[in-house]
C-alpha cells in the first residue's frame, strides 16, 4: 500500500524561490519546503497519518512536531509558535491539527511552515545528508496524492479518513458545541453533517483556531453571523440535553467524547 500523503497548504503558499536543496550562506543547502502567507497560529495540518516521536523546542527550528509514518517515513512540522499539545506517541490521522504557524527557532525570519521530510527519523529534524536522509517534501508528497489512508484509525463506529474527505467535498457541514461543558472546561466541538456523522475539532487545540481550520476547509457558513466571536459566530450552541439526544439519535458517530 502506497500511504496517502496531502499538502499542508495550497501550493500557492509554497515559496519555490527558496524550496528544498536551495543554496544557504556558509555552504549549507535548504533541507525543507516552506509555506508563507498565514497569521501566526494559523492551524498546521498532518501531511499524512502517522505517531507523534518528538515535540520539543530546538534551538535553530523552534517547537516542532515530527510523525512517524507507517511507510517509513518521518515528517517535521517546524517554527510552530507554542509547543503541540500532542504527546509523544499519540496517533494522528491525515489532516489532523498538530499546531499553529509561528516565528520561533534562530533560523525564522517570519511566521511560516518549514515542512521536512525525514527518510529516517533524524532527517526529519535535518540531520544527516540530502535524499539519504531526507528529501524534497513538495516531491515526496505529490508522488503519494493518490495513495491509501490506513484505514479507520478512529475505531470501528468512526469514518473513515475517505469518508471524511468525501463528506468535506460536500461542503455542508455545521460545527455544533456544548457550550455548557465549554464553560465547565471541557472541550466539545464537533463538525456534524446532515446524515449524521461527525467528527470532533482537534481535542486540546485553540477552539477558536480550530474553528478557523474548519470554515477555511469546508466551507462553513456562520451560524450566528450578527456574533463577533468565531466560536459564537460559526457554532450552534447546545444545551447539555440537546447535546445528548443528538448523540442517542446517532451513537454510533460519538468519536471521542
Amino acid at each position: 500500500m502506497v500511504l496517502k500523503y496531502q499538502y499542508p497548504f495550497d501550493l500557492s503558499h509554497y515559496d519555490s524561490s527558496d524550496g528544498y536543496n536551495a543554496p544557504r550562506a556558509g555552504g549549507s543547502n535548504h533541507r525543507g519546503a516552506d509555506f508563507n502567507g498565514f497569521p501566526e497560529g494559523t492551524p498546521i495540518p498532518a501531511v499524512a497519518a502517522g505517531t507523534v516521536v518528538e515535540n520539543y523546542r530546538s534551538g535553530g527550528l523552534g517547537w516542532l512536531v515530527v510523525l512517524a509514518h507507517p511507510d517509513g517515513a518521518f515528517s517535521g512540522y517546524c517554527h510552530m509558535y507554542q509547543q503541540s499539545p500532542l504527546a509523544i506517541g499519540t496517533s494522528v490521522t491525515r489532516g489532523q491539527i498538530l499546531g499553529g504557524i509561528g516565528n520561533t527557532g534562530e533560523y525564522s525570519f517570519g511566521a511560516h511552515l518549514h515542512l521536512t521530510i525525514g527518510l529516517n527519523q533524524s532527517g526529519a529534524t535535518g540531520g544527516g545528508s540530502h535524499w539519504i536522509d531526507h528529501t524534497d517534501p513538495i516531491q515526496f508528497i505529490n508522488d503519494r496524492l493518490n495513495g491509501d489512508d490506513p484505514g479507520n484509525t478512529g475505531g470501528p463506529t468512526a469514518p473513515t479518513q475517505e469518508e471524511i474527505d468525501e463528506m468535506a467535498a460536500t461542503k455542508n457541514a455545521s460545527i455544533v458545541r456544548d457550550y455548557q461543558k465549554e464553560n465547565a472546561g471541557t472541550l466539545a466541538i464537533a463538525l456534524v453533517y446532515p446524515d449524521g456523522k461527525a467528527v470532533k475539532l482537534a481535542g486540546n487545540m485553540d477552539v477558536d483556531g480550530a474553528i478557523t481550520a474548519h470554515v477555511q476547509v469546508y466551507g462553513i457558513s456562520p451560524t450566528n453571523p450578527s456574533n463577533t466571536a468565531l466560536r459564537d459566530k460559526y457554532a450552534s450552541q447546545l444545551t447539555t440535553a440537546q447535546w445528548n439526544a443528538f448523540w442517542a439519535v446517532y451513537p454510533g458517530t460519538k468519536i471521542g467524547f
